[in-house]
């Protein structure tokens, strides 16, 4: 593990109480990333820890997530790089362009479907589909490169994590 993936370990496990990305261990995937990352737009953020954590990984990124029932809090509130709103992926509009996307909602094929559609002109470097379920990973394998034929699919597992993949 290099110093860069430990650190982000490291902020992934200090906020474990409010995000997963330390107990689907994710680490690996985001030390992947340039770490001049300058922009991220996360679907589905719950308790915002995640948003929070970004804000630390990529500490020059202006950070915006939506959620149809976000219960963000505390310090996430008035961070002045990080911003958040109701919204659904469904309906949910913008005009940015964003170095990261992050889909963390529902992880059914309908919505990662619908996000991907939706979503899937508004990013420079990543989109990340997080929590892939084997039983659909076919069939998003089939979304992206079809769309996208010089995507670069990369399926994450885990052993730490029941129903992780």
């Amino acid at each position: 593990m290099n110093q860069r993936e430990q650190e982000i370990r490291s902020i992934f496990e200090s906020l474990s109480n409010g995000t997963d990305k330390f107990q689907h261990g994710y680490a690996p995937v985001y030390a992947s990333l340039p770490a001049n990352i300058s922009s991220i737009f996360e679907i589905g953020v719950d308790k915002g820890y995640s948003l929070l954590a970004w804000t630390q990984i990529f500490p020059n990124a202006i950070v915006h997530g939506i959620d149809t029932d976000p219960k963000v809090t505390g310090e996430m509130i008035n961070h002045p790089h990080l911003s958040f709103e109701v919204g659904d992926v469904r309906t949910y509009e913008t005009n940015m362009l964003y170095d990261v996307i992050i889909d963390d909602c529902l992880h059914d094929l309908d919505t990662i479907s619908v996000a991907w559609y939706r979503f899937r002109n508004k990013f420079r470097v990543a989109y990340i589909i997080e929590d892939v379920r084997p039983e659909i990973m076919y069939q998003i394998y089939e979304l992206l490169t079809t769309t996208n034929p010089d995507a670069q699919i990369i399926f994450w597992k885990t052993s730490n994590y029941k129903g992780d993949v």
